[in-house]
């Protein structure tokens, strides 16, 4: 009876210390799982929060870009107002210039000077020019050319049909011919 006590005590001490062991291992358990909780939980408020300032800078540099667009726009309308202020106050001058004056300035180094030139001749369509207008069909730049096209179709003088043929520029040929037709059209009618 003493060997069945002692073995019913060595078991009921095992259980007793595996129950322990089992409730200190769910314990810890809890514990890792606690702790895993609660880092999961700040890893995914940190992902909030970076996400929340990500948003917040991305409504910043939204914000920020608007006001950068109106103010180089609002700068660009000033600057647009002020350049037809001053081409108004440009065009009044051009304007009063005489035919003479005018094929003066198809000679000058400026070539903003030789294309307003060359379009007011056409403007005044004053035969006076044709010979300077075709002189200044040789010039480098094309849109002097333009202009010297436009005013030669303008004039309507004949002798400009021969160097307007010649003219071998594929920037200027839908003017070229506008040019010519213009010309051959005013030939026509007088």
């Amino acid at each position: 009876l003493i060997i069945i006590s002692v073995v019913v005590i060595v078991i009921v001490l095992k259980l007793a210390n595996d129950r322990k062991e089992m409730i200190k291992r769910q314990e810890l358990d809890r514990v890792i799982a606690e702790e895993k909780a609660k880092k999961e939980q700040a890893e995914a408020e940190e992902r909030t929060r970076k996400r929340a300032e990500a948003e917040e800078k991305a409504k910043r540099d939204k914000v920020e870009a608007e006001k950068r667009t109106r103010r180089e726009q609002s700068e660009a309308d000033a600057k647009t107002r002020k350049e037809q202020e001053e081409w108004g106050r440009t065009s009044e001058t051009w304007m009063k210039k005489d035919v003479g004056t005018l094929i003066e300035e198809l000679g000058s180094p400026n070539p903003t000077n030789r294309l307003h030139a060359a379009f007011l001749l056409g403007a005044k369509k004053d035969k006076r020019a044709v010979n300077a207008l075709i002189e200044a069909l040789q010039d480098r730049d094309g849109n002097v050319v333009a202009n010297v096209i436009y005013a030669l179709g303008e004039i309507g003088d004949p002798q400009a049909l021969e160097p307007l043929r010649k003219l071998n520029d594929a920037g200027v040929e839908k003017l070229r011919r506008i040019a010519i037709e213009k010309i051959r059209q005013k030939r026509i009618i007088k």
